[in-house]
């Protein structure tokens, strides 16, 4: 859900930290067997240090966050290969923290979306609101709506797209 030229900055910042990366897409599969794989083995080597220093195997845990819609629960689903936590193109679907199995060594933890408590950028969150990633009890819709017309308006009209946007909203 983001550019190239950002996901290769994130990237190298942290690949300059010495953390590795891996990028998937939850709804489309890409990324997600390589991701399944690294995190089995993690969890593994969690298990090996444990024995080394005399205690119990158990399963390793990790949790899925981040902002509404971005996919955490597709991704669960994707590196289960099976529908197990409940997902839609709507936010708050993820009401509670629900652990889940992940091979015999690794639960995941998925996650409510995550915003900050405060968003002083209000062009963030006007972009949060067009996205319906906030919920419509934090803001005016019919305020967000003007400005996403506004936003459109300046756009480039590409034939005569903006003609059947026009005639859509005037009906509804």
């Amino acid at each position: 859900m983001i550019s190239t030229a950002d996901r290769n900055a994130w990237a190298t910042f942290f690949a300059r930290q010495g953390v590795k990366v891996i990028f998937s897409n939850g709804q489309l599969g890409m990324g997600s067997v390589k991701l399944g794989r690294i995190a089995k083995s993690l969890a593994t080597d969690v298990n090996t240090k444990r024995r080394t220093k005399g205690l119990l195997p158990r399963a390793a845990r990790a949790g899925i966050v981040g902002y509404p819609n971005v996919g955490k629960s597709s991704l669960i689903n994707r590196l289960l290969n099976r529908r197990i936590v409940e997902k839609q193109t709507l936010p708050g679907v993820t009401r509670e923290l629900k652990w889940v199995r992940f091979g015999k060594d690794l639960e995941l933890l998925d996650s409510p979306g995550i915003l900050p408590m405060r968003l002083t950028d209000q062009a963030v969150a006007i972009k949060l609101a067009i996205c319906d990633d906030i919920g419509e009890r934090s803001y005016d819709v019919t305020d967000v709506g003007t400005i996403l017309v506004q936003m459109l308006a300046r756009l480039p009209a590409i034939g005569d797209s903006h003609l059947k946007l026009i005639a859509r909203c005037a009906s509804e």
